[in-house]
């Protein structure tokens, strides 16, 4: 009876770190792109991304806690909390921090945005680094470390416990802090002279110069990151869901850009997918929804080069008769169709397009990463698992045979 209530434990155990049973939590957050974009980190190493904000990819079944974009904003990294460190995009390679079995995880990753030069916070406030990162002084507690913030200038950085206590090293300036017993601190947010820290429970405290922010009621569920914008902030909850709010100087919250919905998990999306292999090359890469059209590749884009940040699954394109716009069909699915809008056909009630094109299955994982179109015709460009190419959709995009669809 015992060797069988072992193994039921051991089965249990590993079906929780494949994330079998377990939902994934969002565990951190970055805002890009005139802070219309958003990448949202779950525990399980996806990585959700909204507007404009593009996917270099994420690791698959990882015990994820951070998110750091380089400083060109076309890549990132993601560190577990064993110092695995993974590197997407045009984030270069760089040793892993050190490991100890779990004994003491990390649990925050800072770049400094000029050398990309990283920065590791443990939980016992221990600070590792590398590159050209300097060393400032730690301060090791038996609370837990919770965030590590750089100072602007780069020569100091900040470190917030989970009982309200910050540390300071180098540049970085004491405004003073607030200790309690009750509520968790989760993150500390730089502004002007002073800084804010966020609360598990929502709340918000200012420190220094930094103002108060909107009064609101408390989240459904616990916070685990916040961002400082221009117009006010945005908070995280563990679900992945973000909402934000407009600094005002009367009590009041109001929406600012559309709020970002929790993810949708499926029951394999904690799963590797498994990459496809590219089919034969006499095999079309599109598929259409009217005939007439044909393609062709014009050109190869070289291994070496990063995409740009517009090359997106938001990008869409003007013509003389409509709109195209590149899509997915889900949040978890990559970006394969192409629809297309009439503006002259425009009602402003119907919100969805018809399909103008969308890569044939036989194409395995390939993605569409942009599209732009011109007097010549539609240029698509597609990555599959062979590289990145430029198409080009010829046809006669202003027949009358093309039917009429409604901008939303």
């Amino acid at each position: 009876m015992k060797k069988i209530l072992s193994l039921c434990l051991a089965i249990i155990a590993t079906l929780a770190v494949t994330g079998w049973s377990a939902t994934p939590k969002a565990v951190d957050m970055v805002v890009i792109d005139g802070e219309s974009s958003v990448y949202v980190l779950y525990d399980d190493g996806f990585i959700q991304t909204t507007g404009f904000a593009v996917s270099f990819g994420y690791p698959g079944n990882a015990d994820a806690i951070s998110l750091a974009m380089t400083n060109t904003k076309s890549g990132y990294y993601v560190l577990e909390s064993d110092g695995t460190l993974h590197s997407f995009g045009d984030a270069v390679v760089i040793p892993n921090p050190m490991k100890d079995n779990g004994k003491n995880p990390y649990v925050d990753m800072e770049l400094y945005q000029y050398t990309n030069s990283p920065y590791f916070l443990r939980q016992d406030g221990s600070i590792e680094v590398s590159g050209e990162a300097v060393f400032y002084g730690e301060l090791l507690r038996n609370k837990k470390a919770v965030d590590l913030e750089l100072t602007r200038d780069g020569l100091g950085y900040y470190v917030l416990y989970e009982d309200g206590h910050i540390a300071f090293f180098g540049t970085a300036v004491d405004r003073g802090f607030t200790i309690s017993s009750s509520i968790k601190a989760v993150d500390l947010e730089l502004d002007g002279d002073g800084y804010f820290v966020c609360l598990e429970d929502g709340g918000i405290l200012s420190f220094g110069s930094a103002a108060q922010m909107p009064f609101r009621t408390r989240p459904s569920e616990d916070v685990v990151n916040m961002t400082i914008t221009q117009q006010g902030y945005r908070i995280l909850t563990e679900s992945g869901e973000v909402e934000s709010f407009i600094r005002v100087d009367a009590q009041g919250i109001s929406n600012w850009y559309a709020k970002v919905s929790a993810r949708t998990v499926k029951p394999q999306a904690t799963n590797t997918p498994t990459p496809t292999q590219t089919p034969k090359q006499d095999v079309n890469y599109f598929t259409y929804e009217e005939s007439g059209f044909a393609e062709k590749i014009i050109g190869k884009i070289p291994e070496t080069a990063s995409l740009p940040v517009s090359l997106n699954s938001g990008f869409a394109s003007l013509y003389g008769g409509g709109l195209f716009v590149a899509v997915a069909d889900g949040e978890e699915q990559p970006v394969r169709k192409i629809l297309l809008y009439s503006v002259e056909e425009s009602t402003g009630a119907d919100s969805t397009g018809a399909v103008f094109a969308q890569l044939s299955p036989e194409r395995g994982d390939a993605v569409i990463r942009g599209i732009s179109y011109s007097s010549v015709g539609l240029y698509v460009v597609v990555q599959d698992v062979s590289g990145l190419f430029i198409f080009l959709i010829e046809g006669n995009f202003e027949s009358s045979d093309i039917n009429a669809f409604s901008l939303y």
